[in-house]
C-alpha cells in the first residue's frame, strides 16, 4: 500500500488535480475509485467539480452515517464489487472525514497493494490544521503542497481567509461549504486582516 496527501488552500486547483491523476489512471486502464464527503454541496451530491469546470461522478458518498457504521473492510469490499481489480483510491475533501474514518481506511489498505491518494485542505480559516490533515501529515507516505498565490500579493498563500459580509472573520463553524466567502491568503495578509475583525 502506497498513501499520498496532496493539500493546498482553496483555489490552489486540489479537485482538478485529483480529476487529472483519474484520467491519467484510466488511460493505462488502471481501475480507479473516487470517494468523497456527503458535506462537500458545492455541485450535485456524487460528482466532484474543478473550477475548471472538469467533473466526474464519484464512486462513494461517505456520509456521516457511513463513518458511524461502516467500516472501511466493508467499504473497500463493497468497491471491490465494483471494481474487481481496484488498484488506486482517490479521496476529495479529505479533511472533512474523521479521523477515525481515515484511520480505518489506512489501516486496512495497509494489508493490499491499493495506492490510496488523498486531497484536501491543511487548514482551517482560524489558520490551524484540521485534524483529520494532520492525521494524513503524519500517516502517509508522502505528501506534497499544492501551491497557489496570495489573493493580495505574488507570495505563496498558506492560509485561508474567510470573509462574512465582505469582512474577514475568524467566527463561525470550521466547516461551513461556499468557495465566494473565502481567499487563499500568504502569512502576512492572513494575520492583516485580523486587524479588521471585529
Amino acid at each position: 500500500m502506497k498513501t499520498f496527501f496532496n493539500y493546498g488552500t482553496m483555489n490552489s486547483g486540489k479537485t482538478a488535480q485529483l480529476l487529472m491523476t483519474y484520467h491519467n489512471y484510466m488511460e493505462k486502464g488502471t481501475q480507479v475509485a473516487i470517494l468523497t464527503p456527503s458535506i462537500d454541496t458545492r455541485v450535485e451530491v456524487g460528482t466532484i467539480q474543478s473550477r475548471s469546470g472538469m467533473s466526474e461522478n464519484v464512486d462513494f458518498v461517505i456520509t456521516p452515517e457511513i463513518e458511524e457504521n461502516m467500516s472501511a473492510h466493508d467499504l473497500l469490499e463493497r468497491l471491490y464489487d465494483y471494481h474487481p481489480d481496484l488498484e488506486v483510491i482517490l479521496v476529495d475533501e479529505a479533511q472533512f472525514l474523521s479521523e477515525d474514518f481515515v484511520w480505518d481506511l489506512i489501516l486496512q489498505a495497509s494489508q493490499t497493494d491499493i495506492t490510496i491518494l488523498f486531497y484536501g485542505l491543511l487548514k482551517t480559516f482560524r489558520g490551524v490544521m484540521f485534524p483529520t490533515s494532520q492525521l494524513l501529515i503524519e500517516t502517509c507516505n508522502s505528501f506534497k503542497e499544492i501551491k497557489t498565490e496570495c489573493f493580495f500579493c505574488r507570495q505563496k498563500a498558506t492560509f485561508n481567509l474567510r470573509y462574512e459580509d465582505g469582512n474577514p472573520t475568524i467566527n463561525g463553524e470550521n466547516i461551513s461549504i461556499g468557495d465566494s466567502e473565502y481567499k487563499a491568503v500568504c502569512f502576512y495578509h492572513f494575520y492583516d486582516n485580523f486587524k479588521n475583525i471585529k
